[in-house]
C-alpha cells in the first residue's frame, strides 16, 4: 500500500507539472528545492514529507488530500471547471438582476403615476429599455471584452434612447431623429472592434508627457 502511495504522489507530481508546463529545474527554484529531489518524487524512489506535500499542494492550487488520489490533474481541472461555471452562473444572475431591477422600478413608476395623476404614462417602459440595457452593458464591460456583444448592447441603447426621444415628441412626428442612430452606431463598430487600448508601457509613457 505504501509503494503504491507513493507511486500515486509520483505520477500526480510528474503530470501536475507537465499541465504546468514547467521543467524541473524551473520547478526546483520555484519551491526551493534541488532538481534532483524533484526527480526523485517524480520517479517514486523517494517521497516528500507531509511539509513538503503541503507546500507542493500550495503551488499547484490543489488540496492535499488530491495528491494523494489518482489522477490529481483530472480533479484540478473539474474543480476549476465547476469553480469557473460558478463564477459565470454569478455572473449571469448579476446581469439579470440588475436589469430586473430597473423594470420594477419602472413598474412601480408606473403604477405609482396611475395612482397619484390617473394617468397611463406607458413611455415609461419605453424609457426602461435603453436605462436597463445600459445596466446590462455596464456590467458586461466591466467583466468581459465580448465585442460583438458589448457592440449589440450598444446598439440596443442607443436605438432605445432615439426611440424614447421620438416618444416624448411624438406629437411632432420628428422622424429625422433617427438620422443620428447612423453616426451613433458607426462609432459603436469603431470603439467595440477597431479601437485598441494602449498597453501597460505606452500608458506609462502617456503619464510620464503629461
Amino acid at each position: 500500500m505504501e509503494s503504491n502511495i507513493e507511486k500515486i504522489v509520483a505520477d500526480n507530481l510528474l503530470e501536475l507539472r507537465k499541465s504546468r508546463g514547467l521543467k524541473q529545474t524551473e520547478l526546483s527554484l520555484a519551491i526551493g528545492y534541488s532538481d534532483k529531489t524533484v526527480s526523485r518524487w517524480e520517479n517514486g524512489t523517494s517521497m516528500p514529507d507531509l511539509a513538503t506535500l503541503v507546500k507542493l499542494a500550495e503551488f499547484y492550487n490543489v488540496e492535499i488530500q488530491d495528491l494523494l488520489k489518482e489522477d490529481a490533474t483530472k480533479t484540478k481541472t473539474e474543480k476549476e471547471f465547476m469553480s469557473s461555471r460558478e463564477a459565470l452562473a454569478n455572473e449571469i444572475a448579476v446581469l439579470v438582476m440588475s436589469f430586473l431591477t430597473v423594470w420594477l422600478i419602472a413598474v412601480i413608476a408606473y403604477i405609482g403615476v396611475i395612482i397619484v395623476d390617473g394617468m397611463y404614462l406607458w413611455q415609461i417602459f419605453v424609457w426602461a429599455v435603453p436605462v436597463s440595457t445600459f445596466a446590462m452593458l455596464y456590467k458586461v464591460k466591466k467583466s468581459y471584452s465580448v465585442k460583438w456583444l458589448n457592440f449589440l448592447l450598444y446598439s440596443f441603447v442607443v436605438c432605445g434612447l432615439v426611440t424614447s426621444v421620438y416618444v416624448y415628441l411624438l406629437p411632432y412626428n420628428f422622424w429625422q431623429l433617427y438620422l443620428v442612430v447612423v453616426p451613433l452606431e458607426g462609432i459603436g463598430v469603431i470603439t467595440s472592434f477597431f479601437r485598441k487600448k494602449p498597453n501597460g508601457k505606452k500608458r506609462q509613457q502617456e503619464k510620464m508627457v503629461e
